[in-house]
């Protein structure tokens, strides 16, 4: 088969002058944070970070410090939060700051647990909640919100004063985690249904008025309420108005409008594609700020009417994208599920959503539970953090055939590169949303860093490039004084083990796992599995990915490199920490968290669990009977763990509805208790003492209720679950990388319930 070439000569570009500080803050510790023209910087470093949204208000409060473990484990640094002002003040002059509405608390356990906080304050913050999170009371007073109208200013300074009070000293000059605010949400480009209008022709909020000089008052109320930081920032589509000097514009991306009430009308999104973010035409001057993202989608919340299931590769492929396309901070809305609260006087919901649930199909669902792009994030992350320095400076170069290509273009390799001064990444990606892809074969690419020209796959063979993948090349990267030329293999992390660096790589699936070494300075090489092949200079080395693989070279200055190349799906599961005074990385299936000393895993209907580690711990496991032996390079740790197993109680009332006992002592012992609904219909709702607790939009996956948020009322009570019919002409509208549920009317359609079952999440601690 002929070869499919791709080529770039990267540009020569004038050095970027990133002298100038455009936003700065110094901690009372000394540690800085600050932001050039390019990139973020922290402590006078480039700084490249991943942030996950979760919104405290939407998750119960007993719970917050367990899931911001889980957000950290995930390789997440930075946690923007919504500041929903009708959670707060659902009657005018009432501010509630209590329970799960304790910013203050919530804000303080990210500091405890090493988590930077950007605090979305609004006043509007759409994020599906009623009137945009703006309060019923605003509906029919004689001003327009979302402008410079006196009145309306008086409530927002008002509302800024409070959070201001509930944040004191936990901004960054005080030696706080509040790193950035961002007032407003999509202001002059997106509005949301007042929800006070109670009927189907919505009366919408103002997508807001007075433009720069709106947004130039609220930073003015943020900072004289307390809340003055190194970075403001505002979202940046739809031709939101943006000073540049005062805020930094933030993007995103989703590749499923579930805002659509037609979700046949959805082609192919442009979010998979490409492109110089930097170099693009705005309202404002772009190679003068750093692309930065705040809402890369996590998922999609359903709407009534169009209720897509998202892939998680297609998370892990925007990624790739955005950071190809030039993103120097990786933001995601949301990187953590949640429930609405319900208020005193209504549901918070937006009414074509949910009324309770906000799992948004997120990497961590509405009850915590770890979904596939969880693991696909983490790999992507910890790469960030070893790597994400080196990556910030460089930029993007797009070929010239790539930027031509169109969304359902499926014949084409979608790729990039980011470089500076002959080193970079190459970007792939063969996701789409709404297309269906194919594998490209063959395909070798050519890299012109100006004295030479490096080869993907450096032996020259072509391979293929999977539908659906996505990964991350390097070349010319300096390793401890080993140099790589280029490899088809995607960096993961380094440790250094008594002295000596040991760097990890994984095989994206269908790579071969090549390494271009120069071993000009190298005086011993060692290799069990795989082959070295002379190719003048460099050299290369075609090795077997896995946990026996080890690359062992002695440099002419006596000093050692490590290299081992993982599968794909070991990277999935691989996690890096400080533990027990060294750092070390593991593989586990399972979820993993880090203590000093102890290490918790916990999962879901399991009789095993365990980890491999490497280096391993110098001593034995306490707490538990563990199996140990050989993986590798690895130590691995086993224990089985007994199933454990409820036959809730189940009483059909009639047709779609039924009640549902759980037994005493159901929860001892239990991490989580999970119910699983598993049915045809419509919609679903949960009622426990008449109380809705949770509802779904059935759209063809199953529908989990997390049971520990309700235990103490549950074991006293009876849940009751109403499921109603699938409307009579309503239709199911398959894509090859979407399912969508429209709406088409009608009533009196199939109603099917096909499983009901309790599921344990548990866990396990492992002491030293």
């Amino acid at each position: 088969m002929k070869q499919n070439i791709q080529s770039i000569t990267l540009p020569k570009r004038k050095n970027i002058s990133l002298a100038r500080k455009i936003f700065s803050g110094r901690s009372k510790a000394g540690e800085t944070v600050a932001m050039n023209r390019l990139h973020l910087e922290f402590n006078g470093k480039p700084w490249l970070p991943s942030m996950g949204e979760f919104q405290y208000s939407r998750y119960p409060e007993e719970f917050w410090e367990e899931e911001l473990r889980r957000i950290k484990a995930g390789g997440i640094e930075i946690v923007p939060t919504y500041v929903f002002w009708i959670h707060h003040e659902e009657e005018e002059g009432v501010f509630d700051w209590t329970g799960r509405r304790d910013l203050r608390r919530f804000v303080e356990l990210c500091k405890k647990h090493g988590l930077w906080v950007i605090v979305r304050m609004g006043p509007f913050c759409h994020g599906e909640a009623r009137n945009g999170g703006m309060p019923d009371w605003l509906f029919g007073r004689p001003f327009e919100s979302r402008s410079n109208d006196p009145r309306y200013l008086f409530y927002v300074k008002r509302l800024y004063n409070e959070i201001g009070r509930q944040l004191k000293g936990l901004t960054f000059k005080d030696g706080g985690p509040i790193i950035g605010i961002q007032c407003e949400n999509e202001f002059m480009s997106s509005a949301a249904p007042w929800e006070t209008t109670h009927n189907t022709a919505m009366l919408y909020t103002p997508v807001g008025s007075d433009g720069i000089r709106h947004m130039k008052t609220l930073k003015k109320f943020a900072v004289s309420a307390g809340l003055d930081v190194p970075l403001h920032t505002s979202t940046g589509w739809g031709g939101s108005p943006i000073d540049i000097k005062e805020f930094l514009p933030m993007f995103g991306g989703y590749g499923y409008y579930a805002w659509l009430d037609d979700p046949s009308i959805q082609g192919p999104s442009g979010f998979f594609l490409f492109q110089d973010m930097r170099r693009r035409k705005d309202v404002y001057k772009t190679d003068e700020v750093p692309f930065a993202c705040c809402e890369i989608g996590g998922g999609m919340q359903p709407f009534y009417k169009n209720r897509p299931v998202v892939p998680p590769e297609s998370v892990e492929a925007m990624h790739v994208v955005q950071l190809g396309s030039g993103s120097n901070l990786m933001g995601y809305y949301v990187y953590h599920g949640g429930s609405n609260p319900v208020g005193k006087h209504s549901y918070f919901n937006e009414h074509r959503c949910p009324r309770i649930s906000y799992d948004f199909q997120a990497p961590l669902s509405e009850f915590g539970r770890r979904k596939p792009h969880y693991g696909m994030l983490r790999r992507q992350f910890t790469f960030l953090k070893e790597l994400g320095g080196i990556l910030a400076p460089m930029e993007a170069s797009i070929p010239e055939k790539v930027k031509s290509i169109k969304a359902d273009d499926t014949r084409n390799p979608r790729w990039s590169v980011r470089s500076k001064d002959g080193s970079g990444f190459l970007f792939l990606n063969s996701f789409q949303d709404h297309a269906e892809m194919r594998d490209l074969k063959e395909l070798v690419f050519k890299v012109n860093a100006g004295n030479e020209t490096l080869m993907f796959p450096p032996g020259g063979k072509g391979f293929t490039l999977k539908k659906g993948k996505c990964a991350i090349l390097p070349f010319n990267l300096e390793m401890g004084g080993l140099l790589l030329k280029s490899a088809t293999v995607q960096p993961l992390a380094r440790i250094v083990n008594k002295g000596t660096p040991h760097y990890f790589f994984f095989a994206p699936e269908g790579f071969p796992a090549e390494l271009a070494i120069n071993f000009a300075n190298v005086a011993k090489f060692i290799m069990k599995q795989g082959k070295k092949t002379e190719f003048g200079s460099p050299t290369v080395i075609t090795c077997r990915p896995g946990t026996g693989n080890l690359l062992d070279f002695t440099l002419e200055d006596g000093r050692k490199v490590l290299v081992t190349v993982l599968t794909d799906g070991q990277s999935r599961n691989f996690w890096k920490s400080e533990f027990a005074g060294q750092e070390r990385v593991f593989l586990s299936g399972n979820g993993m968290l880090f203590g000093k000393r102890e290490i918790e895993l916990y999962d879901v209907d399991t009789t095993q669990m365990g980890f491999s580690a490497y280096p391993p711990p110098d001593r034995k496991p306490a707490g538990g009977n563990f199996k140990i032996e050989k993986n590798g390079i690895f130590q691995k740790y086993s224990i089985s763990v007994p199933r454990k197993s409820i036959e809730p109680e189940i009483k059909m009332i009639s047709d779609g509805k039924f009640s549902l006992r759980i037994p005493s002592g159901a929860f001892n012992g239990a991490e989580e208790l999970y119910l699983q609904i598993d049915y045809i219909g419509d919609t679903g709702s949960a009622y426990l003492n008449g109380k809705l607790i949770h509802d779904n939009f059935w759209n063809g996956t199953t529908w989990e209720i997390g049971l520990k948020h309700f235990a103490p009322s549950l074991l006293k009570g009876e849940l009751v679950i109403i499921i109603t019919p699938l409307r009579k002409n309503s239709s199911k509208v398959e894509y090859t990388c979407m399912a969508a549920m429209k709406d088409s009317g009608g009533s009196g359609g199939q109603l099917k319930i096909l499983s009901i079952k309790a599921v344990f999440g548990q866990k396990i601690s492992m002491r030293y």
